[in-house]
């Protein structure tokens, strides 16, 4: 096992350990397990956000400006300006046996079941996010078919979780989903409650 990877147990030991703190701090993400695979497992996280939007000519078509955000929650996000919407995000944490790590999965739709495309997903990435990943940007974020539900998903490519996570690992010994999640959560919207580093304990 090289350094900033886990092995599948290592994995749903850590999933278990932060469904249970998440639970503590009524961040409601569910463990979803397989029938038939044992170990086959993945988190997931639900919720919606309200944008305020530009619309172009047919509604369908949006885009964002980049700007800073004042965020009063993690799960209300306001960017510019005329029409509001609200977007509902659905995050999936599944484990790789490719690259032994996990990766995030994750949708965004309209009211109307209606999925957000790449640009609309990209445009909503944070500023400086965007800035840094800018010519990785159709690599970094993709989509492919969901390893376990077979439909198509939005997912950060892991070909470089390792390595963060390698560096992470000598200064933070916490849950690893914890710190990983606090990592690269919040290039696609997803915070995590700062409540969360003082829950875990670093021996477990």
């Amino acid at each position: 096992m090289t350094a900033g990877s886990i092995s599948e147990e290592e994995f749903l030991a850590s999933a278990h350990n932060f469904l249970k703190v998440s639970a503590d701090n009524v961040d409601v993400w569910q463990l979803h397990k397989v029938p038939g695979h044992e170990n086959l497992s993945y988190l997931q996280r639900k919720f919606c956000q309200q944008l305020k939007t530009q619309k172009k000519e047919e509604n369908r078509s949006v885009s964002w400006e980049c700007k800073e955000m004042d965020l009063e929650d993690s799960n209300s996000v306001t960017l510019a300006t005329t029409d509001e919407n609200d977007i509902t995000c659905d995050y999936h944490v599944v484990y790789s046996q490719s690259y032994a790590v996990p990766v995030l999965y994750f949708n965004m739709y309209w009211k109307d079941g209606s999925l957000l495309s790449l640009d609309e997903v990209w445009s909503l990435i944070p500023c400086h996010y965007r800035e840094r990943f800018l010519a990785e940007r159709w690599t970094f974020i993709t989509q492919q078919e969901h390893p376990i539900v077979h439909r198509p998903y939005f997912y950060l490519h892991p070909c470089h979780t390792s390595d963060l996570m390698k560096n992470i690992e000598l200064k933070d010994k916490r849950n690893y989903i914890l710190s990983w999640l606090s990592a690269v959560g919040p290039v696609v919207r997803l915070e995590l409650p700062l409540s969360y580093g003082l829950s875990f304990d670093p021996s477990d």
